[in-house]
């Protein structure tokens, strides 16, 4: 027996629509009525990803050339009638400061005109900023662009479970105010990212860290991990895991990075009930594997989509790290990771390197 699409499950044609766009679940909708329910379908708008192309219309300027404008109504409306059933809000590197700045204070008002029956289901929250760096000075990241941002990360809903913050290098000061804004979160907050949100790595404050009492994973930078930070993540009684990122950022401080010196009794305190993760995202060049040897980090994670996992990474991370290494995860596809296991004394076997070489 034959369905016919205007008569098709909801459940069929609301996995179709999740590879639609914006404009084009609109057109489908227009089609027929079960087209038009599907629309409407909650786990369709659950995921709000703004990444510069969407919501956004494009403009000649005849000095700059194609520009793209933010679509304010259109925008808003879609936060008037999905808002309450958003899940996940994520932003992906873009270059247009404008129009992050536009969404992120469009979120903000939204939040102001509703308070807390904003986004009752909303869960995660990811900000990802597009660095500009001018030798060891970044742009963009300050500012009015850090005042919505504080005033967006204030007015989240305590249903919060999920919040990242990533690649902002703001100053001392800059960075505490960021750091102090989550505070309601406390309860609530069970995942943080917070990986290069400041670039003076000795002199940031990390005290607002000591009120969450049910975080569980902490993701940083090789170039955050000082003594206060440490300190901070072992009075957390709920942690379970501590991430290191070593990305393409990490070259750039590599002098302060390697001057970076913490006792061996707080890793020690640290790694007593806690997994430290090491995660590389390395794309183009050798992951550079700066930190102390005294890091007691029992599990690495490559998520480098670009670049192969080769025999010498896993003897550097052999010599390196043999006393407590124990796992090696290498991402095979999106979101998709296969497991190394490595033997107690650190060496690899004959079988995982033929299949490495292949």
């Amino acid at each position: 027996m034959k369905i016919k699409w205007e008569s098709a499950p909801i459940t069929i044609l609301e996995n179709v629509f999740k590879y639609l766009g914006f404009r084009d679940r609109y057109h489908a909708s227009q089609v027929c009525f079960q087209w038009y329910d599907a629309f409407y379908c909650p786990s369709l708008w659950s995921y709000l990803t703004i990444d510069g192309k969407v919501f956004t219309k494009k403009r000649k300027d005849m000095f700059m050339g194609p520009q793209k404008d933010v679509k304010h109504m259109f925008f808003e409306s879609y936060l008037h009638c999905f808002g309450s059933k958003i899940r996940g809000i994520r932003f992906e590197p873009f270059d247009n400061y404008f129009n992050l700045y536009e969404f992120l204070f469009m979120i903000s008002k939204y939040f102001d005109d509703f308070g807390t029956e904003a986004m009752p289901l909303l869960r995660s929250f990811e900000y990802a900023f597009f660095c500009i760096f001018d030798g060891n000075v970044t742009f963009g990241s300050g500012g009015r662009m850090l005042e919505v941002l504080v005033k967006t990360v204030r007015k989240l809903p305590s249903s919060v479970r999920r919040l990242e913050l990533s690649n902002l290098f703001l100053s001392y000061y800059d960075s505490s105010m960021l750091l102090n804004s989550f505070c309601h979160l406390k309860h609530s907050l069970v995942v943080l990212n917070i990986s290069n949100v400041t670039k003076d790595i000795r002199t940031a404050s990390y005290t607002a860290l000591l009120e969450m009492v049910n975080l569980e994973r902490v993701s940083v930078s090789l170039l955050n991990i000082s003594e206060p930070l440490i300190r901070a993540l072992c009075c957390l009684p709920a942690l379970r895991e501590v991430c290191a990122i070593e990305d393409e950022f990490t070259q750039i401080f590599t002098l302060e990075l390697m001057e970076t010196q913490c006792p061996n009794e707080l890793w020690a305190a640290l790694t007593l009930t806690r997994c430290l993760t090491l995660e590389i995202h390395q794309d183009f060049s050798q992951p550079m594997l700066l930190l102390p040897k005294q890091c007691p980090f029992k599990r690495v994670t490559y998520r480098s989509k670009l670049r192969r996992l080769t025999i010498e990474d896993l003897m550097d991370l052999q010599k390196i790290f043999h006393a407590t290494l124990r796992e090696v995860y290498v991402e095979t596809s999106y979101k998709t990771f296969c497991e190394l296991y490595l033997p107690l004394q650190g060496f690899v076997s004959v079988p995982l390197l033929l299949q490495l070489e292949k």
